[in-house]
C-alpha cells in the first residue's frame, strides 16, 4: 500500500504543472499624437531616404495593467527592443510592394530575439520580443503635416549634402595643391592632378601628406596659421561677396593654396633634398606619376599632335583649341576602330586688328522618339498617380513577453508569432474592403480595428498564460544516453490550441528546442568553425570579455545566448547583456568581465564599429571580438592569454566531424535549422539535435577535465576549502597543490621505459588495423554492412508510386 501511494504521489507531481511560462505582456510602439516631434533635429538619421530614429517610446497596450506599470519602465525597456532607436520611415504609398522587397514592412521585416536584464529590484529577468513593421493609419490632416515634415527634411538634407561636398572640394583643392607643391610642379593644374589620381591613390596621398605635416610640425602650423587668416578674411566680406564665393568655391580654395605655396615658410623646406621624408618622396612620386600620365595622354598620337601644332595658331580662341582637340579625338577613334577619318581642314590665319561679325547661336531642336514620347507620358503618369496616393508611414512595433524561463524561449514564440500574424492579417483585409472609400473613413475603420485587436489580444494573452505550461513530468524530460532511441524510438510533443483565430495547433518536441544551444551553436559551428568556438569558450572561462558584433539581430542575441549555455558544468556569473545598443559603445571598456552582443544595421556600420577607438582600446585590455558578419574572431591583445589558449587534438577532430554531419544535414531544403520561423515552430529533426546534443557533450566533458575530482565525487569541495559558521571559504592552492602533484608524477612516468613501450604498443596496433582495413578481412566486413545497409534502406524507404 505504502509503495502504491508512493507511486500516485508520484504521478501527481508530474501532472502538475511549473507555473506560467512568462509574467508580463507589453506593446510597444510610438503615438501618432506626436508627429510635431519629428521635427526635432535628434531624431533623424540619414540613410537616403526619408527616416526618422525615435528616442520616446509609449506603452500602446499592456497586461495585466495594475502590476506592469509599476514594474516596468517603457524608456528602459525600449533600450533592449528598440537598440538603435523607434524607426519611423516615410515613402509614396505606390511604394510599398518595393518596401516588403527590401525588407522595410511586412512578414520579411519581422525580427525575434531574446531580451535579458536586471529589474528595479535587482533580479535578472529573461524575456522575448518580436519587432515588425507595418504601416499605421494617418488622417488627412496627419498626412498633410507629415508632407510638410518631409518638404523640410529633404530641404535640410539636400542643403547639408551640398556643404558637405563643396567643404570636402575645399579640403581635396588644398591636399593636391600641397602634393604639388612638394613635388615642385606648380605648372600644373590641380584639376589635371585630380582627373589623373585613382581613388586608391588619392587615399594614399592623403595618408602620406598627414605623415608629413605630423613630421613638419613647424610648416603644418604656419600653413594652419594661413588656412586660417585666409578664412577669417572670407568671413568678413560683404554678403554680395560671400554668395559669390559659396556658388564658387574652387577659386577661394584656389587662392589659399596660392597664399600658402607663397608665406608658408616651411615651402622651400619641404622641396629641399636634405630635409625631405619619406612621405614626402611618396607624395613627389605619386605626383609625378600623375602628371606623366596625363602628359601622356595628351600626346597619345604623334601624327595627330603634329597636325595640331602645325594648324593651330597661338593666337586662336579657346573655342578653336576646344574646337582643334575634338577633331583630334575624333580621328584619334576612327584611327583605333580602323576607320580613315577624313583631315580636318585648317582654320586661315586673321590679321590682328580683324572684329569678327556676330553671328546668332541657333541650338539644334532635339530629335525625341516614339519610344521616348511613350516613356515619358508614362513616368508622368506614374507621378500623378503616386501623388494621388499620398505618402504613408511605416512604424516599428514590438510584442514583448517578459517573466519567462530561459530554457522556454521557444514555447512563446511561436504562438506569439500567430498572434502577429493574425492580427497583420485582420488589418490587410480592412484595408483591401475599403478601397474606394474616403482617407478619414478608411482611418476611423482601420483604427476601430484596431482597438477592437486590443481587448481580443487580452483574451488570447491570458489563455496562453494558462495553457503554456509544461508539467514537471514534461519539463524533466531530456535527451536518452543512447541516441539511437531518440532517432528510432517514439518521441514526446507539447500540444495545445490557442483561441487564435486561423491558426495552427502548438506541437513542439520535448525537449523542448533550445534557441541557445541548437540554433545558436548551428550558427557557430557553421560560420567560425569549432576551433574559434572553444577558444571563445577558454576565454570566457578565464573570465575575459566577449562583444558579439553582427547585422542580424535574431543571429548575435542567439550567438550570445548560446557562448553561456556551452559553458556548462560551469556558469556565468559576470555581466550579460545580448541586446547592446551601439549608442551605450562605451560599455565595452569596462573593467568588470560582460558577453554582450551589439546588432548593427548594415555592414558600414560594423566596421565602425570594429575600427573605432574604444573597441580597439578594449582589445588591448582582455576583450575579444566575435564578428558575425565576416566570421572572424579577433582574440584580445592583452600579454600572456595568447599562450594559454591551445587546442585538444581529440576535441578538435570530434567537433570538426560533428561540424561536417550537420553540414550535410543542412543540405536538406526543409531542414528547420536554415530559417529561425521553421524552428521556432517545429524545433530542429531528430539527426540535428542528437548532432548538436553531441557537441554540447564534448564539450562538457571537456571542461569537467579541469575540475578534477570534482567533477567526480560530490563530496570532493571539503578537500579544498574551510567550513565555518555554514561558510565555505575555496582554498585555491590546496586545489592547485593536487594538480602539481599529479603533474609531476606524469612528468617523471612518461620518460620512463614502460610509457615508452605503451606508446610504440598503441603505434603497432594501429598500423595492424590500417592494414586490415586495406586487405582481404576488411573488405568483407565492407561488403557485409554495405548489404546489411542496403536492405535496411529498402524496408525504410517509402514506395514511390
Amino acid at each position: 500500500l505504502e509503495a502504491i501511494a508512493q507511486q500516485a504521489s508520484t504521478e501527481l507531481e508530474e501532472e502538475e504543472d511549473t507555473g506560467p511560462s512568462f509574467r508580463e505582456f507589453a506593446l510597444l510602439s510610438w503615438s501618432t499624437n506626436k508627429l510635431s516631434l519629428l521635427n526635432d533635429e535628434h531624431i533623424f538619421f540619414d540613410d537616403g531616404h526619408d527616416a526618422f530614429c525615435l528616442d520616446s517610446v509609449d506603452f500602446m497596450d499592456i497586461y495585466p495593467e495594475q502590476a506592469s506599470q509599476d514594474s516596468i519602465n517603457p524608456k528602459a525597456l525600449s533600450r533592449f527592443c528598440f537598440p538603435d532607436g523607434l524607426r519611423v520611415r516615410i515613402l509614396p504609398r505606390v511604394c510599398i510592394p518595393g518596401a516588403m522587397r527590401k525588407k522595410w514592412a511586412g512578414v520579411g521585416a519581422d525580427t525575434s530575439h531574446v531580451l535579458v536584464f536586471t529589474d528595479g529590484a535587482g533580479k535578472t529577468q529573461h524575456g522575448v520580443a518580436i519587432t515588425v513593421r507595418q504601416e499605421i493609419p494617418l488622417s488627412l490632416q496627419e498626412k498633410n503635416q507629415l508632407k510638410k515634415i518631409v518638404k523640410a527634411r529633404r530641404r535640410r538634407r539636400k542643403a547639408a549634402s551640398r556643404l558637405c561636398r563643396w567643404w570636402k572640394r575645399i579640403a581635396e583643392n588644398r591636399m593636391l595643391g600641397e602634393a604639388l607643391a612638394i613635388s615642385g610642379c606648380q605648372g600644373h593644374s590641380i584639376e589635371q592632378l585630380r582627373a589623373e589620381l585613382s581613388t586608391t591613390e588619392l587615399k594614399l596621398l592623403q595618408e602620406n601628406l598627414r605623415d608629413a605635416s605630423r613630421n613638419n610640425g613647424d610648416s603644418r602650423s604656419a600653413k594652419v596659421k594661413t588656412l586660417t587668416s585666409g578664412m577669417m578674411q572670407w568671413q568678413t566680406k560683404s554678403s554680395a561677396t560671400l554668395k559669390k564665393m559659396m556658388k564658387s568655391p574652387q577659386k577661394f580654395m584656389g587662392s589659399v593654396v596660392n597664399t600658402n605655396e607663397a608665406t608658408s615658410p616651411g615651402g622651400a623646406s619641404i622641396t629641399s633634398s636634405s630635409q625631405k621624408s619619406q612621405s614626402h618622396s611618396e607624395v613627389e612620386s605619386l605626383t609625378k606619376n600623375a602628371i606623366k600620365r596625363s602628359t601622356a595622354s595628351l600626346s597619345v598620337d604623334g601624327d595627330c599632335a603634329s597636325e595640331i601644332t602645325d594648324d593651330t595658331d597661338p593666337s586662336d580662341s579657346s573655342a578653336d583649341v576646344s574646337e582643334s582637340k575634338r577633331n583630334r579625338l575624333q580621328r584619334l577613334a576612327g584611327k583605333m576602330a580602323g576607320v580613315q577619318t577624313p583631315p580636318v581642314s585648317p582654320r586661315p590665319r586673321q590679321p590682328l586688328n580683324f572684329i569678327p561679325e556676330p553671328v546668332a547661336t541657333i541650338e539644334p531642336t532635339p530629335v525625341i522618339g516614339e519610344w521616348a514620347r511613350e516613356k515619358g507620358r508614362e513616368s508622368y503618369q506614374a507621378m500623378k498617380h503616386a501623388a494621388r496616393h499620398g505618402y504613408a508611414c511605416i512604424m516599428e512595433k514590438c510584442y514583448v513577453l517578459i517573466g519567462c524561463r530561459p530554457d522556454e524561449h521557444a514555447l512563446l514564440l511561436g504562438p506569439l508569432q500567430q498572434l502577429v500574424n493574425t492580427e497583420r492579417k485582420e488589418i490587410n483585409e480592412c484595408r483591401a474592403n475599403m478601397q474606394g472609400r474616403s482617407i478619414d473613413e478608411w482611418v476611423e475603420t482601420e483604427r476601430k480595428v484596431i482597438e477592437n485587436q486590443r481587448e481580443r489580444r487580452h483574451l488570447i494573452i491570458e489563455a496562453m498564460i494558462d495553457k503554456l505550461r509544461l508539467t514537471r513530468g514534461q519539463a524533466a524530460i531530456t535527451f536518452p544516453r543512447n541516441h539511437l532511441d531518440y532517432i528510432v524510438g517514439g518521441k514526446h510533443y507539447f500540444q495545445t490550441k490557442l483561441p487564435i483565430p486561423r491558426s495552427n495547433p502548438i506541437k513542439l518536441p520535448l525537449p523542448l528546442p533550445s534557441i541557445g544551444k541548437q540554433w545558436g551553436l548551428s550558427r557557430l559551428l557553421i560560420d567560425i568553425g569549432p576551433d574559434s568556438l572553444v577558444l571563445m569558450l577558454k576565454l570566457l572561462l578565464m573570465e575575459r570579455s566577449i562583444l558579439v558584433l553582427g547585422e542580424n539581430l535574431q543571429e548575435v542575441t542567439a550567438c550570445a545566448c548560446s557562448l553561456l549555455e556551452l559553458l556548462e558544468p560551469f556558469e556565468w556569473s559576470s555581466v550579460f547583456l545580448p541586446v547592446l545598443p551601439q549608442k551605450m559603445l562605451d560599455f565595452v571598456m569596462s573593467p568588470v568581465p560582460f558577453v554582450a552582443g551589439m546588432a548593427v544595421n548594415d555592414y558600414a556600420r560594423v566596421c565602425q564599429v570594429e575600427n573605432d577607438t574604444r573597441t580597439l582600446q578594449a582589445m588591448d585590455h582582455g576583450m575579444s571580438l566575435l564578428n558575425l558578419s565576416t566570421k572572424t574572431l579577433h582574440i584580445t591583445s592583452e600579454p600572456g592569454i595568447s599562450k594559454m589558449l591551445s587546442l585538444d587534438p581529440y576535441l578538435r577532430e570530434q567537433l570538426r566531424c560533428l561540424r561536417l554531419r550537420l553540414q550535410h544535414l543542412l543540405e536538406n531544403p526543409s531542414s528547420s535549422l536554415r530559417s529561425f520561423h521553421r524552428f521556432i515552430r517545429s524545433g530542429a529533426s531528430p539527426k540535428e539535435s542528437v548532432t548538436l546534443d553531441s557537441c554540447c557533450m564534448a564539450l562538457e566533458m571537456y571542461f569537467s577535465r579541469f575540475c578534477g575530482d570534482l567533477a567526480m565525487d560530490c563530496n570532493a569541495w571539503k578537500l579544498y576549502g574551510t567550513l565555518k559558521s555554514d561558510k565555505f571559504s575555496f582554498q585555491p592552492d590546496w586545489f592547485m597543490n593536487r594538480i602539481r602533484a599529479d603533474y609531476d608524477f606524469h612528468e617523471a612516468m612518461v620518460n620512463t621505459q614502460l610509457f615508452m613501450g605503451y606508446v610504440d604498443e598503441r603505434r603497432r596496433d594501429q598500423l595492424q588495423v590500417e592494414e586490415m582495413k586495406r586487405g582481404e578481412v576488411g573488405n568483407f566486413i565492407a561488403s557485409w554492412v554495405y548489404e546489411r545497409w542496403l536492405l535496411w534502406k529498402g524496408r525504410n524507404d517509402p514506395v514511390e508510386v
